[in-house]
């Protein structure tokens, strides 16, 4: 809710109580969060710039494998490279730019998303995550509760778990591997369209970075990619 990180944001601090239980016993803490506005943390995080590393899978790439040195991997992607391995040694948390999600994709999704969750209710159970196989499809409010023991209701949310196609004849599919299988989208006019230009530039974005982790590692371009098939996914949380 925008309005609600307004109002976040102009607080400045947030008192927060935590309670976290093991077995029977419990413990519970109150601390003041001081807030800093995006702007601030956006400066104290290092900038990965992600189109600076190579897929050679998208035509539309520009300048991330040096033509003129043959296949060699360019000076700006080594750059990244080092930046990432530095603060993953260093910092932990990185902000990325230059993704390649654009800021069009995104808010066609977020309308998308938007859409399908107002749908009535036997319109998002006809997917539900329950008729699946795979663990893909609709999941309603309060149907799930991570908190069994300190909670009276289930979570105050509803979702839609997605993730990459795997077609019947699929290697994993036909040995039975959990998570592998179909996905249950909506039929919400202008859903898949969005759903897929995203899935598809977030996808990419994420390849970029374990390009990116493997020149810092000095270790084959792909090397990361080709341990196996990468389980992506993406929830849609309401």
């Amino acid at each position: 809710n925008a309005d609600a990180l307004l109002e976040l944001e102009a607080a400045r601090q947030v008192n927060v109580r935590c309670t976290v239980s093991c077995g029977d016993q419990s413990a519970t803490t109150s601390l003041t969060v001081t807030l800093q506005p995006v702007s601030a943390i956006d400066n104290a995080l290092p900038l990965l710039s992600v189109a600076e590393v190579v897929n050679e899978d998208h035509p539309w790439v520009r300048g991330l494998i040096s033509e003129a040195q043959g296949l060699g991997i360019t000076d700006a992607a080594r750059e990244q490279a080092w930046i990432l391995d530095e603060t993953f040694r260093h910092t932990g948390f990185i902000a990325a730019k230059n993704h390649g999600v654009s800021a069009e994709t995104k808010a066609a999704l977020l309308k998308a998303s938007h859409d399908f969750f107002a749908e009535p209710d036997d319109v998002k159970n006809s997917i539900a995550i329950g008729k699946s196989n795979c663990h893909r499809g609709y999941v309603g409010i309060a149907t799930e509760t991570l908190d069994d023991k300190n909670t009276m209701a289930g979570d105050l949310k509803e979702t839609l778990d997605t993730g990459i196609d795997h077609g019947p004849d699929h290697p994993e599919v036909l040995k039975g591997t959990p998570l592998h299988g179909l996905n249950q989208l909506p039929s919400t006019p202008g859903f898949k369209a969005a759903y897929d230009r995203y899935f598809a530039e977030a996808t990419d974005a994420a390849e970029r970075m374990m390009r990116a982790m493997a020149i810092a590692l000095d270790l084959p371009l792909d090397f990361f990619l080709s341990l196996g098939d990468t389980i992506y996914n993406l929830r849609l949380i309401h």
